[in-house]
C-alpha cells in the first residue's frame, strides 16, 4: 500500500480521520504481521425511506481478496451489532472479483448508477 501515504496532516490522513472520528462510523483496519493490510471505512445511520438502519461502506483499501472479504464480514458482524438491518456496498463495476466476492455474500443489485466522461 505504498500509493497510500499516510504521514500527518496529508489530505488523505485528515478525510480518513474525519471519517473514522464521527459517531456513526464502522471502522475497520486489517493488520497482518504488524503491517496494515486494508481497511474499510463506512457508517450506521437510520433511513427514513426503508424505516431502518443501514450500514453503508464508504471507503475501502485492501491488498488482495482475501484481506477484503474478511475485512468485509466483519464489517456485516459490526452492523448486526449496531441492529442495522441492510448494507450498502457501492464498487466500481471493473472490480469483477470485489463483485464476485458480493455475489457469493448474498449482495444483489437494487440500485444501478451510471456515470459519464465529460470530454
Amino acid at each position: 500500500m505504498d500509493f497510500y501515504k499516510f504521514e500527518e496532516n496529508c489530505e488523505y490522513f485528515e478525510m480518513i480521520k474525519k471519517c473514522i472520528l464521527n459517531k456513526y462510523s464502522i471502522s475497520l483496519l486489517g493488520i497482518e504481521n504488524n503491517t496494515i493490510v486494508g481497511f474499510i471505512i463506512g457508517e450506521s445511520l437510520y433511513d427514513e425511506k426503508l424505516k431502518a438502519k443501514i450500514a453503508k461502506v464508504e471507503y475501502t483499501v485492501y491488498e488482495n481478496m482475501l484481506c477484503y472479504e474478511s475485512l468485509l464480514n466483519k464489517f456485516q458482524q459490526v452492523a448486526k451489532e449496531k441492529e442495522c438491518k441492510y448494507i450498502k456496498v457501492c464498487t466500481p463495476e471493473f472490480q469483477k472479483e470485489v463483485l464476485t466476492i458480493l455475489d457469493l455474500n448474498n449482495f444483489n443489485t437494487y440500485k444501478i448508477k451510471l456515470e459519464k466522461e465529460l470530454i
